[in-house]
């Protein structure tokens, strides 16, 4: 009973907590830039920066919260900087960006720690989890130009998330991936497989970056990427946990190969093939954690590496330039071989049921 709890409830409340975070964090940014009135050049500084933080910060803010062992205290001392980045909003510009980035990877990686630690080695908690942080992000991209819109509301959500998240009484010291990894395996096997589910993730950041770029930019698809994100976490845990981590993570990447190459700018092949792309997040994150299983927090921050790398490579001139099918197709490729790979040297295969 108590793990049927878990596997639906705690995953829900923690994954809507990280869509409000997520709100506020986008919000407080764009409210400083706004206030400031910022040129270009200082709004790529800030936005740019936020990323970095919010990301890149979470592999060192992951080990810490795996040193002290306080998952917890991590996502609600990350709710509390998020509001405070909401307050701090009429001041310095790169002050509430720091106080959003720290906020929001430290909420990362404390609640998604509780959430992979303790998901019994099935991928739909990480699933549910990290689906509503796309609805989040971009109700935060709607809220923060709107000038009209109070601050009270966004603190309100704080103080709910923080109450939320102090709700939460997973074990600190959960029981081991249901399916252990092969015990003595050699060190470098291990090291590869992180770094195939690395590369994986930063084709991901990549084509995320890419893959709507010659689309029609209109309020439509400001709506329909934040869908389409929440739809493919969501479907992609649970697909993968009754179809099999394999075939669903490989089948939709390889699915996902012409709409992603062959879109010509067309919103919807567009938006099916970054649905289906996505839909490889949870088993990631879950492929990590089972390489290093005492570590959930690590484990959790440790795939946002390869999507801030991914993120930064696409914005390269020389790198734009090779963007055409077969680069493309490549990348999926590659993708695709990267995690059938490491799931295989994880001692995950396919179903023979």
């Amino acid at each position: 009973m108590a793990e049927s709890r878990f596997a639906r409830r705690i995953p829900l409340l923690l994954g809507t907590i990280h869509a409000f975070v997520d709100v506020i964090c986008v919000t407080a940014v764009l409210r400083a830039l706004r206030t400031h009135d910022m040129d270009a050049a200082g709004t790529y500084a800030i936005v740019v920066g936020y990323d970095l933080i919010a990301f890149a910060v979470q592999l060192p803010l992951g080990l810490l919260v795996d040193k002290v062992n306080a998952p917890r205290a991590a996502s609600i001392a990350g709710v509390v900087l998020s509001a405070m980045a909401v307050l701090s909003a009429t001041g310095r510009a790169d002050v509430t960006m720091g106080l959003a980035g720290i906020g929001n990877a430290l909420f990362h990686v404390g609640a998604g720690g509780v959430v992979l630690a303790n998901a019994r080695g099935r991928a739909a908690p990480a699933g549910l989890f990290v689906a509503p942080g796309s609805l989040g992000l971009g109700l935060g991209l709607w809220l923060g130009p709107r000038a009209h819109i109070p601050t009270w509301p966004l603190l309100m959500l704080a103080a709910v998330s923080v109450a939320g998240a102090a709700l939460v009484r997973a074990p600190l010291h959960p029981q081991p991936p249901a399916v252990e990894p092969e015990r003595g395996m050699p060190a470098r096997l291990w090291l590869a497989a992180l770094l195939l589910l690395l590369l994986s993730a930063t084709v991901r950041g990549f084509i995320e970056s890419v893959g709507c770029q010659w689309c029609p930019k209109a309020t439509f698809l400001m709506v329909a990427l934040p869908l389409v994100g929440f739809t493919a976490r969501l479907l992609g845990g649970y697909a993968s946990d009754r179809l099999g981590w394999v075939e669903t993570s490989v089948g939709a990447l390889l699915l996902s190969a012409p709409f992603i190459a062959f879109n010509h700018g067309s919103l919807v092949p567009a938006l099916v093939g970054l649905l289906l792309f996505q839909m490889t997040m949870p088993v990631t994150l879950m492929a990590v954690w089972r390489v290093m299983p005492r570590r959930p927090a690590t484990a959790f921050g440790f795939p946002c590496v390869g999507l801030v790398v991914g993120t930064i490579l696409s914005g390269e001139a020389p790198i734009r330039r090779m963007l055409d099918a077969p680069f493309l197709l490549g990348l999926v490729a590659a993708s695709a071989t990267a995690i059938l790979l490491a799931l295989e040297l994880i001692g995950i295969r396919r179903r023979q049921d």
